[in-house]
């Protein structure tokens, strides 16, 4: 029974150590595993600094750095190495977005001609191309004389702008003269004598007969027109007259054109050959009146008329009267008659 109490401890003991060899085996076996993963570790970390250009004792030596175990530059370089982290994605996604879109494209699109296709194309294209630089080369050629062109306009401009200026002049002297006869300016002149002319003939019109008055035809240099007051200021026609209104009408004509004559050229003398027979009593004795006046003013008025009546109006006559043989004799009443 002793021997037995006493192989007891001794039992644990050896159960003990069992367990022990057993956890130390097993140690061994990890640490064999932990050597070898290491050492694969180690190869694939050489085949990495292989490709990237780097050496192992390189990287040893960075790692023995003293900047590596400082806290502020190992968080530094954690934030640079998260920026770079981040911008890698948004290339990858980017780089991802544009082989999705190529390959719809390349999906999408029709199959292309073929390598001898593309030749055959560009061997008809070849023509073409020769036609593109022959026509690229006259376009410079254009381009060169176009711009030796501006040059000369440029020195020429200043002698342009003087011809415009003297081609204006002469363009407004041509408006007003006309051509180089200057018809224009003579009926621009004309007309201007014309409105004098009518401002003095209608002055005599009032005395000689005041339904009418003269007047231009518009858009006319030197046509005339009637006015008739006696019909609201209606315009005539002068051919519209009658032949004492004719009569009238000229007599006033021929004395305005006389009260405008000039002044160191006065006519004094004023002869009318018939037109008196178409004048009614009121209209003769109206222009008597006024040849009278006339007459009165110092001017000689001669009338040829054969209407009764008229010679005792008129302080001297002279009469033509008929003989034998085709000859005649003129008598002025009151003074030695004269034959012809």
């Amino acid at each position: 029974g002793a021997w037995d109490r006493a192989r007891e401890p001794l039992g644990a003991c050896e159960r003990a150590q069992a367990v022990a060899r057993s956890r130390l085996n097993s140690l061994d076996e990890q640490l064999r595993g932990l050597e070898a993963e290491l050492r694969r570790a180690a190869a694939q970390l050489d085949a990495r600094l292989a490709e990237c250009g780097l050496e192992a004792g390189a990287v040893e030596a960075l790692l023995a750095r003293d900047e590596l175990r400082d806290p502020t530059w190992i968080a530094a370089t954690r934030r640079r190495l998260a920026a770079l982290a981040t911008r890698a994605e948004r290339a990858r996604a980017v780089l991802d977005e544009r082989r999705r879109v190529a390959a719809e494209h390349e999906g999408d699109a029709p199959p292309g001609p073929g390598i001898d296709d593309a030749r055959a194309q560009l061997d008809e294209l070849a023509p073409r191309e020769a036609e593109v630089q022959r026509a690229q080369v006259e376009v410079a050629s254009q381009l060169r004389r176009d711009a030796e062109a501006r040059r000369e306009l440029a020195a020429l401009a200043p002698q342009l702008r003087r011809r415009e200026h003297a081609a204006q002049l002469w363009g407004r002297l041509r408006e007003a003269i006309g051509s180089a006869t200057g018809d224009r300016f003579q009926k621009f002149a004309q007309s201007l004598t014309l409105e004098l002319l009518l401002a003095e003939a209608n002055a005599q019109l009032r005395e000689l007969k005041p339904r009418y008055s003269l007047g231009r035809v518009p858009g006319h240099d030197l046509e005339l027109q009637l006015v008739d007051h006696d019909l609201g200021d209606e315009l005539r026609s002068i051919r519209g007259l009658s032949g004492g209104e004719k009569f009238l009408v000229s007599l006033a004509l021929a004395l305005a054109l006389a009260s405008l004559s000039a002044h160191d050229c006065r006519i004094d003398s004023l002869f009318i050959d018939e037109g008196f027979g178409t004048l009614d009593a009121h209209s003769l004795d109206v222009a008597v009146s006024t040849l009278d006046t006339l007459q009165a003013e110092g001017r000689q008025i001669g009338v040829i008329s054969h209407v009764p009546g008229l010679a005792e109006r008129v302080g001297v006559e002279i009469r033509v009267e008929p003989v034998a043989s085709g000859r005649s004799r003129v008598r002025v009443l009151g003074g030695r008659p004269t034959a012809s």
